[in-house]
């Protein structure tokens, strides 16, 4: 897993599997959260 900030109170969220392969991408804001994928398996 990854965090890269993207603003005063953003950020990014990179997941990926033991491969290295991403798995999901999240966006973090303030309190708030959404993400490409609802579940990952």
């Amino acid at each position: 897993m990854t965090l890269e900030r993207s603003g005063p109170e953003r950020w990014e969220v990179t997941v990926r599997d033991r491969y290295g392969e991403r798995r999901n991408r999240c966006f973090v804001e303030g309190k708030r959260s959404r993400c490409e994928l609802a579940k990952v398996h």
